[in-house]
């Protein structure tokens, strides 16, 4: 098994903190010539530790490899996370991964812990690894400009606001919903705004409802697009929440089953109730045209490929 330096965690989506983590992964990889690798869990611990305080996910399935990618990380590694597992003290987790991965060079986020013993000082991990000679790094803690500490529970509460911009300053890229595409009434298409209806994986937190700029993401494709998320008030009463988008960049071609995923930049407005059709038309014209004003005024929409 060839050696190699990684780092550790769930990533529930790469914030800013976790983007500077991976990127001093991979300078210190460089320094040592040792493959990066990123081992992370294929589901989300507390679903085994603690259910009833398991959040609403942030990241998305695409996110969690593009994204280290992106960054120079060599390989994603994940691990399902178990009773077993949470069980282990940070020492048998070392010995595990070092044997199971060939982890010899272990870079830990400023405020990690490892194992069951929850061991978090630096001087006795330290010691522990040399032990079973594993070296240990410690990454420096990353704060904004302003100030803001970036962590995965200040991004889903930007995300349940409807606050996309902040969001995408806690992410550095833009927040993204994956789903499968689900036939809806097809009214869009009569009015002549045809849209494709998402139908979000469980577990993942939404945005609040509302108007949103964003795009339609089909394989690595963008497709500018106007997103509403809500319960089409205008159309009938107690309509459950659904998520479509409109393509303002042309037909799109998707059909029921098919996977994609949104990216929402900016929330537009709130969801309203209109008095008819010809008034919900109307409004869907003026969001259009401020989709594509805040497009032409924010050109430096980064995504990872």
């Amino acid at each position: 098994m060839t050696d190699c330096i990684a780092t550790v965690g769930t990533f529930d989506g790469f914030h800013a903190g976790h983007t500077d983590l991976l990127l001093r992964l991979v300078e210190e990889g460089r320094k040592r010539s040792l493959p990066t690798r990123l081992i992370t869990f294929t589901n989300h611990p507390l679903s085994v530790v603690a259910p009833a305080r398991m959040p609403q996910l942030v990241r998305s399935r695409r996110d969690m490899e593009s994204i280290p990618l992106s960054l120079g990380v060599g390989r994603v590694l994940e691990m399902h996370f178990t009773r077993e597992l949470a069980d282990m003290t940070a020492r048998q987790f070392i010995t595990l991964i070092r044997d199971r991965y060939g982890v010899r060079v272990l870079l830990m986020g400023f405020n990690n812990h490892i194992g069951s013993d929850r061991i978090s000082d630096h001087e006795q991990l330290t010691k522990i690894g040399a032990e079973l000679g594993v070296e240990l790094i410690f990454a420096d803690e990353l704060r904004l400009s302003d100030g803001t500490i970036p962590c995965s529970t200040r991004v889903r509460e930007a995300v349940v606001a409807g606050d996309m911009d902040l969001a995408r300053r806690l992410l550095i890229y833009s927040f993204r919903l994956d789903g499968i595409v689900r036939s809806g009434r097809r009214l869009g298409r009569k009015l002549g705004f045809p849209t494709v209806n998402l139908s979000a994986y469980p577990g993942v937190v939404l945005p609040k409802e509302g108007v949103y700029v964003g795009a339609i993401d089909i394989d690595g494709i963008l497709y500018n697009a106007v997103i509403n998320v809500g319960k089409n008030p205008t159309v009938a009463a107690d309509n459950p929440v659904t998520i479509e988008a409109h393509s303002i960049d042309g037909t799109v071609t998707l059909t029921d089953g098919d996977e994609c995923a949104f990216v929402f930049y900016s929330r537009l407005r709130d969801e309203m109730k209109f008095d008819g059709l010809t008034s919900l038309c109307r409004a869907i014209n003026s969001d259009v045209k401020a989709a594509q004003s805040w497009l032409r005024n924010h050109t430096d929409i980064w995504l990872p490929k």
